[in-house]
């Protein structure tokens, strides 16, 4: 098979990134229905996506973009931009990882050949977010500002317990004040006063096990979940529950609504409140959203629990 390796370079460790796509390569090469591989580096915010929205039908068998949720986003974007239809692996080289952790998708060397090999596809949808594409999250508010300032390298080795102990770290100074924001969810308005909110394609985000319990990859929805009034004391317990998947039966702090469409404003004159797209700073509201259903085919393994429990049923 022939295929198109997009490296990002400077994503997560190096061991990772340079160490298992190279390994790959050389594992497919030896493959006797190989014709050819690919390998293209990234060095800049954009090469991805171009490089991704260039390809034409048959050009490739297969794009696998190796990095974390930007490099990801990004290929991902540009191959539905393409319309080219050529699927897409991930080798996960990020510091959270959260969109393959939470499908289950291969870290070994043989299993993601076998994966790339058994070539089974799954359609993936995709949100359109302010004009631009994301494959796994969108989040605005609150929380943003201990996901942006957990070091990188303790997100990598220590995931959930990092963003945890960032938290106590800045247990003092961490401002939890909401503000008022109108959602338009499928054409119907409600309020909530807001400390911030997700829009998920995924059960995990920033390490967080099930921020989205009930997200599938392909039922043609994204998960809202929405962070109410909170007091300060009740943010690392809600963290816990989030993991655990149980805080959305909190509903004083809770918001939790699966959505095809969705527009959030702020309802006070004079207050912002920051975006987040992909784990990429997204500018501010308002916003417009909508789920693009099957966008993509995305390359899975066969026989995997954890990617069956984030799929619907065939």
């Amino acid at each position: 098979m022939k295929g198109l390796f997009i490296i990002n370079p400077a994503s997560g460790s190096k061991r990772i990134q340079r160490g298992i796509p190279l390994m790959m390569v050389d594992k497919l090469l030896s493959d006797p229905d190989s014709k050819g591989l690919e390998i293209v580096y990234t060095h800049k915010k954009g090469d991805a996506l171009e490089l991704a929205r260039s390809l034409t039908p048959g050009s490739f068998d297969y794009v696998c973009a190796v990095g974390g949720d930007g490099t990801v986003g990004e290929a991902a974007a540009g191959l539905y931009q393409s319309g080219s239809g050529i699927p897409l692996a991930i080798i996960a080289a990020g510091t959270a990882n959260d969109f393959s952790s939470s499908l289950g998708l291969p870290k070994t060397y043989d299993g993601l050949t076998r994966m790339i090999s058994g070539m089974r596809t799954v359609k993936m949808d995709m949100g359109l977010f302010n004009g631009k594409y994301f494959y796994s999250e969108a989040a605005g508010g609150g929380l943003g500002e201990v996901a942006h300032t957990t070091d990188p390298e303790l997100k990598s080795r220590f995931g959930y317990l990092a963003y945890l102990g960032n938290g106590f770290k800045k247990y003092g100074s961490l401002k939890l004040e909401t503000v008022p924001l109108i959602y338009e969810i499928d054409g119907v308005e409600e309020e909530f006063d807001t400390f911030c909110f997700t829009l998920t394609n995924t059960k995990r985000i920033g390490g967080i096990n099930k921020v989205a319990p009930d997200a599938k990859i392909n039922d043609g929805l994204m998960d809202l979940c929405i962070i109410k009034r909170t007091e300060p004391i009740e943010v690392l317990p809600l963290l816990a529950q989030c993991n655990a998947g149980t805080h959305v039966k909190n509903t004083k702090a809770i918001e939790y609504r699966q959505v095809r469409t969705l527009k959030v404003r702020v309802n006070e004159e004079g207050r912002s409140f920051p975006l987040d797209i992909d784990g990429e700073e997204g500018g501010v509201l308002p916003l417009e959203f909508e789920v693009i259903p099957g966008a993509i085919d995305l390359i899975v393994p066969e026989g995997n629990k954890t990617l069956n429990g984030n799929l619907t049923a065939d």
